[in-house]
């Protein structure tokens, strides 16, 4: 889904999210997943406005157990950070906006951090991009090509 900017996702992936409470799906059926560490403040500010039971991954304080014992809690974490789990909805934000830190700022690493992303997801895949960007606008060009 095209937004018009970084809060613009956050809000869109929150309203989805509270639609899908509405129908029963639990907050640990969810994980949102984001491009770049200071996305995290703006997904807590959102979130916690709005009640969210929320656990956000940190990275390398949060073993992947632990991660998966946090509880009934909306889980958001970093691309790279939850590589080998899979849940049932994945929200993907910020595809535009990618940053690891200690690795090369490439398309390359960034298109491998989006799969990553993009892979965690076992039945529905929700993403978002703002911005301009090659792999936004190459994920938007394959959506349209799908929809046509």
């Amino acid at each position: 889904m095209q937004c018009a900017s970084e809060i613009d996702e956050i809000r869109t992936i929150a309203n989805d999210i509270a639609r899908r409470r509405e129908r029963g799906v639990e907050w640990s059926q969810m994980v949102v997943l984001y491009g770049h560490p200071e996305t995290q403040k703006k997904l807590y500010s959102v979130f916690t406005s709005l009640n969210f039971p929320y656990f956000n991954v940190a990275f390398n304080r949060t073993n992947k157990v632990r991660v998966m014992s946090a509880g009934n809690v909306l889980r958001t974490a970093t691309y790279q950070l939850l590589k080998g789990l899979e849940f049932s909805v994945v929200y993907v934000c910020g595809v535009n906006k990618i940053f690891e830190a200690g690795a090369s700022e490439d398309d390359s690493t960034r298109r491998r951090l989006v799969y990553v992303a993009l892979t965690r997801a076992m039945d529905e895949l929700f993403v978002t991009v703002s911005g301009n960007g090659p792999i936004g606008q190459a994920l938007i060009d394959a959506h349209n090509r799908l929809s046509a």
